[in-house]
C-alpha cells in the first residue's frame, strides 16, 4: 500500500482540496495521512476520518516559535518585489515611522530580488537553520512514497516539506490561492514540483520565485469543479432557508472584513437608505455573507428587514476567528447563493472567481464608504495588487467609485444581467485556465502518478 502525506494547516485547505479529492484519491491501495494544527483534530476526525485516511494532529506553536524561522519569513517576504509587498511595507512604515527600517527593507529589495544564486543561498541557509523536526516521528512511523503540501508558502508546510526532502522523499507543492505568489514572500522551499490554478499564477512562479517551468503542474481550480457541474435548490426553497422573499431580486454582498477596512458597516447603510429612498429599479433584498475567517464584529453588522447576514464555517475550540474550518455544506450553500443572486458585489476576495463561473453581473467597491482617505488608508489600494489589477483588466466587474455609482451600476444589472458577459469569460478562463469540471480528475491523476 502506498501513502500519502497532505498537510491541512490552513483553514480553506478543506474545502479547497479535502472535499474534493480525498473520495478519488483514497482506495484499497493508497492510505492518506492528514497533519492539521492540535486544535483542530476533533473537527477533521468527524468530517474526513475513514478507511485510508489517518488525521494526525499538530503543535504547530513549535514552528512559529523558532527564532530562524521567524527569521527567514521576514527575510523572504522582504525580498519578493511586487506591488503587493510594496504596498504591505509602505503600510508599515506610515504606522511605525521606522524611515531606516524601510530604507533597508527597500533597498534590499530593489538591489538582490532578481538574484537567482542569492535567493537560493538563502534557501539552503533556511534549510539548515530552521530545521525543526516536528514532523520526524510520521515519517518513521508512516513511511510516506510522497508528500502533498498544499500551501507551499505556509511555515508548517515548508517544515514539512523540508524534513520530505531530507529524506529524498518525492515532495509536491500547491500555490493555495490567487494572490499567494506575490503577497507572501519568496518561495523558501522548492519541492519536486508545484502545482497551480493557472498560467498566470505559473508565470509567477517563474518570473519571481526563479521556479523551472518543467516543475510547474497546471491544475485548475479543483473547488471550483463543483460550481462548474452545480445544480441548484429550487428557488423557493433557497428563499425559504434564507428566509428572504422569492419574489424580489436578490444582491450578494460580500464584505471585506476588518482585517482590510473597517468600512464594510457604512456600504451596508448606504444599502438599506437606497432601499428606503427607493433607489433601485426593482424590488430587492441583499444577503451579507461574510468572509469564513476574517472577522467583522456582530455589533456593526446584523440582519433586518431585507438583509439576512450569514457568517459561514465552523468555530473551532482553542482557535480565533482566523482558524475557523469551512464545511462541505458552506460552499454548497454558497453555490446556491450565488446561483440565485443577480448581482454580487465584492471588494478583493475569491468570491469574484466563483460569482463569474456562475456568469453573475459583479460591481467592486471602490470608494471608503461616507469617507474621503489618503490612498494607503483606502481600500482603493488593494486594487492595484497584482492579482487583482490583473482580474479587474478583463473588465469582470464595474468598480463603484461613489455610492451613487454603486447603486447606479446595481441598477443597470438589473436590467441588463448579459451586459459585460463576454468578460466574465475571459476572466473564467484565465482563473480556472479553462478546465471545467476536470481539475480534481487532473490533480488526483498527477498524485497518483508520481506513487506508480
Amino acid at each position: 500500500m502506498k501513502t500519502i502525506f497532505i498537510s491541512s494547516f490552513h483553514s480553506l485547505i478543506s474545502r479547497n482540496i479535502l472535499y474534493p479529492i480525498l473520495d478519488n484519491l483514497v482506495s484499497n491501495d493508497i492510505k492518506v495521512v492528514i497533519f492539521v494544527p492540535n486544535y483542530k483534530k476533533d473537527f477533521f476526525i468527524e468530517n474526513f476520518h475513514g478507511n485510508n485516511i489517518i488525521i494526525e494532529g499538530i503543535n504547530t506553536g513549535i514552528v512559529y516559535k523558532s527564532l530562524f524561522n521567524k527569521l527567514f519569513h521576514k527575510v523572504f517576504f522582504v525580498l519578493q518585489n511586487t506591488i503587493n509587498i510594496n504596498i504591505r511595507l509602505k503600510e508599515e512604515f506610515l504606522k511605525d515611522k521606522n524611515y531606516i527600517k524601510y530604507f533597508f527593507k527597500k533597498r534590499f529589495k530593489r538591489y538582490f530580488s532578481n538574484f537567482k544564486f542569492l535567493i537560493n543561498i538563502l534557501r539552503k541557509l533556511d534549510f539548515i537553520f530552521s530545521n525543526k523536526k516536528i514532523f520526524n516521528n510520521y515519517f518513521d512511523i508512516y513511511k510516506p512514497d510522497l508528500v502533498f503540501s498544499t500551501d507551499i508558502f505556509l511555515d508548517e508546510d515548508v517544515t514539512l516539506m523540508r524534513e520530505a526532502i531530507k529524506r529524498n522523499i518525492f515532495t509536491m507543492g500547491m500555490v493555495r490561492s490567487w494572490d499567494n505568489a506575490i503577497s507572501k514572500g519568496i518561495c523558501r522551499i522548492i519541492p519536486n514540483k508545484i502545482v497551480v490554478h493557472n498560467e498566470i499564477i505559473s508565470g509567477e512562479m517563474e518570473e519571481i520565485h526563479k521556479i523551472e517551468k518543467d516543475r510547474i503542474f497546471i491544475s485548475g481550480i479543483p473547488h471550483c469543479d463543483f460550481l462548474f457541474n452545480f445544480k441548484p435548490i429550487s428557488r423557493e426553497s433557497f428563499f425559504k432557508q434564507l428566509p428572504l422573499d422569492s419574489k424580489k431580486r436578490l444582491i450578494l454582498f460580500s464584505p471585506a472584513g476588518e482585517k482590510f477596512t473597517n468600512i464594510d458597516e457604512q456600504i451596508i447603510t448606504i444599502l438599506k437608505d437606497a432601499i428606503n429612498n427607493k433607489k433601485f429599479v426593482d424590488d430587492v433584498q441583499f444577503l451579507i455573507r461574510c468572509h469564513p475567517t476574517n472577522y467583522i464584529s456582530q455589533d456593526k453588522i446584523f440582519s433586518s428587514d431585507d438583509f439576512v447576514v450569514e457568517r459561514p464555517g465552523v468555530a473551532i475550540k482553542g482557535g480565533d476567528y482566523k482558524r475557523r474550518e469551512l464545511g462541505w455544506d458552506d460552499y454548497i450553500h454558497l453555490a446556491d447563493s450565488l446561483y440565485h443572486s443577480d448581482v454580487i458585489i465584492n471588494v478583493l476576495s475569491t468570491i469574484g472567481i466563483e460569482a463569474a463561473i456562475f456568469n453573475k453581473p459583479q460591481i467592486i467597491i471602490g470608494f471608503d464608504g461616507y469617507e474621503k482617505r489618503d490612498y494607503y488608508s483606502s481600500i482603493k489600494r488593494f486594487h492595484d495588487d497584482d492579482h487583482m489589477s490583473k482580474f479587474l483588466k478583463t473588465g469582470v466587474a464595474k468598480i463603484a467609485k461613489s455610492p451613487k455609482e454603486l447603486i447606479d451600476f446595481i441598477n443597470i444589472y438589473l436590467s441588463n444581467p448579459n451586459l459585460d458577459e463576454s468578460a466574465r469569460k475571459i476572466a473564467v478562463k484565465e482563473q480556472c485556465w479553462d478546465i471545467k469540471g476536470e481539475s480534481v480528475n487532473k490533480l488526483v491523476n498527477y498524485l497518483k502518478g508520481f506513487l506508480n
